[in-house]
């Protein structure tokens, strides 16, 4: 059908408005679409012809009102998708931080005696190291030194696997190496002064708790904050205490601020 003979049709559904032109323009075609609410061909006309030309909302308003008459659920899906808006927004997965897991504790959990336990449990115990864990199993497991000696498949198998440890250094030589006398010195003061380092952290971690079972908590504060400074290869280590203890710290403090 020509165009203008359905201008013309379109025209004559018009009051005053037979052999007029201009009857398909926005105003004219929002004023059929609210005289006739399932006739849409005025506005797949005018979205044919001018639809870039026209506003946002109009022409958002125009596809709707030529849905709502589409017969095939493809045209429909095709008239109401905008590509920048999907109909199901793409699901957020939310990663807890540090921050809000201590949060979700403090809010869960009171300040009992049973929940301090907890909070000592939650702050004093360290993450175990999990490849010296592993490199004891594999020690535990080496072959004896014996099982090398014969002439088998895994004979010869445990023999590589002891030299291999052998020049690792984690598997026992056949002949003790000699070491040299200041060596052994250096390694003995060595050794003591780690000892003394590990007593005194230990020392302070137990007086912290102490602190913390009474709900001193800023005392408690003080000394794992000093044994951070004084230890800083164990920073990290303090850094969980030391967050974890500032809310609780906040925590008490907000608390006692509401009590009348």
């Amino acid at each position: 059908m020509p165009d203008a003979t359905i201008t013309a049709a379109i025209a004559a559904l018009i009051p005053e408005g037979e052999g007029r032109r201009d009857v398909l323009t926005a105003e004219g075609v929002e004023a059929l679409m609210a005289r006739y609410p399932y006739f849409p061909l005025p506005a797949a006309v005018m979205l044919r012809d001018a639809g870039n030309g026209l506003s946002r909302d109009g022409r958002k308003k125009m596809l709707r009102h030529v849905a709502r008459t589409a017969t095939s659920t493809v045209v429909l899906a095709t008239l109401l998708d905008e590509g920048d808006e999907p109909f199901y927004p793409d699901e957020q997965v939310s990663t807890p931080s540090t921050e809000s897991a201590i949060d979700t504790f403090l809010s869960t959990y009171g300040n009992g005696g049973e929940d301090d336990e907890v909070l000592n449990r939650l702050i004093f115990n360290p993450t175990p190291d999990y490849a010296q864990l592993l490199a004891r199993e594999e020690q535990q497991n080496l072959p004896p030194m014996s099982a090398g000696d014969g002439d088998s498949h895994d004979d010869l198998l445990n023999r590589f696997i002891i030299r291999q440890k052998q020049q690792e250094g984690s598997a026992p030589q056949d002949e003790p190496q000699r070491i040299p006398a200041t060596t052994v010195e250096n390694r003995h003061s060595d050794e003591a002064a780690a000892a003394q380092q590990q007593d005194t952290s230990l020392l302070s971690e137990s007086l912290a708790k102490i602190f913390i079972r009474q709900h001193q908590y800023e005392r408690a504060y003080e000394i794992i904050s000093q044994l951070s400074l004084k230890y800083p290869e164990k920073s990290v280590y303090f850094a969980d205490q030391m967050r974890f203890l500032r809310k609780v710290i906040n925590n008490r403090r907000h608390s006692d601020a509401k009590r009348p």
